[in-house]
């Protein structure tokens, strides 16, 4: 229990009244369609790298007045981490274990590519498991010698798996959340996500996969084979999708042409409305994006409690 804090559950706001640049009151409904009006000196949307930019296009919609309803990079660049599995590999790691492998910033600048990091993944843990033993036998039927180099190096604390990798994402304008036709159960509509990956996109998981390929073939340390799609801009559909991580789409930025909110996570176009989250990363690098989630969160709190 905290004095600072009440929690209200199955509810969702409804309806916001923005005036001279400031929300003056929110309009909360319940599942039972019991209505509330609130009014605060200052809103935090904490909503999540979806909702976040879905309420306040919602809310831009409710005040077509506002300045608000004319910002177009409301819901804009929003951003994904592409996951999808790259390659298989034959490697000398501890079994039981995954190495994570990237490159350089200066390699980085040198390709004209963004962000991006591979996941070498054990499939041979249990040398004694049947499957394994399986793998091995077709192996050896196909080509005595891969056969042989694996069945040595599983001795020798060598594996083998697959290459799984998640890659940053160049904000487009293009990817956004827009607002459907159809409504949810409070009368809200529902999201449309207009998500693409780009070629740049592509061309930085390619190019990471062939260097980091090309380096470990030419260092004779690890046997890579990498996935057609590569090139084909064409992944399996199990493949190239996100990872869960939803980011952008009330982008945090310099001004108001670029963006939804300054430096301090206030929106520009509403003084006492402030979005917390995934959502105000203005570009998305490859890492999980939890702990920045919370560093601007606690940033946030602080910024609030030191206004009168």
């Amino acid at each position: 229990e905290s004095k600072n804090i009440d929690l209200i559950i199955k509810t969702s706001i409804t309806a916001a009244k923005i005036k001279d640049s400031e929300i003056k009151e929110l309009t909360l409904t319940n599942t039972s369609g019991d209505k509330e009006r609130i009014k605060s000196k200052y809103y935090v949307f904490a909503m999540g790298g979806i909702e976040n930019g879905r309420m306040l296009k919602f809310i831009a919609v409710d005040n077509p007045n506002s300045t608000l309803s004319k910002n177009q990079n409301v819901g804009a660049y929003w951003m994904e981490h592409p996951h999808g599995t790259v390659g298989d590999y034959f490697y000398n790691i501890p079994k039981n274990n995954r190495q994570h492998i990237g490159i350089s910033e200066q390699m980085k600048r040198e390709l004209k590519i963004l962000s991006c990091n591979l996941n070498f993944t054990s499939q041979l843990k249990h040398p004694t498991d049947g499957k394994v033993k399986k793998l091995l036998r077709d192996l050896i039927c196909v080509d005595e010698t891969i056969g042989s180099e694996i069945s040595y190096g599983l001795g020798r604390n060598y594996c083998g798996g697959e290459i799984d990798a998640a890659w940053e994402q160049e904000p487009s304008i293009d990817n956004r959340i827009d607002l459907d036709t159809e409504v949810d159960a409070f009368g809200i509509p529902k999201v449309v996500l207009k998500w693409q990956k780009s070629d740049f996109d592509f061309r930085t998981i390619r190019l990471t996969s062939e260097y980091i390929a090309e380096s470990m073939a030419k260092n004779n340390f690890a046997k890579i084979r990498l996935r057609e799609w590569l090139w084909t801009g064409k992944p399996p559909e199990n493949d190239g999708i996100g990872g869960g991580h939803h980011l952008g789409g009330t982008r945090m930025s310099h001004s108001r042409d670029d963006g939804v909110v300054d430096a301090n996570l206030k929106c520009w176009d509403v003084s006492n409305l402030y979005m917390a989250g995934s959502s105000v990363f203005p570009s998305g690098g490859h890492a999980n994006p939890t702990l920045t989630i919370v560093q601007l969160a606690v940033r946030l709190a602080e910024h609030l409690v030191s206004k009168p």
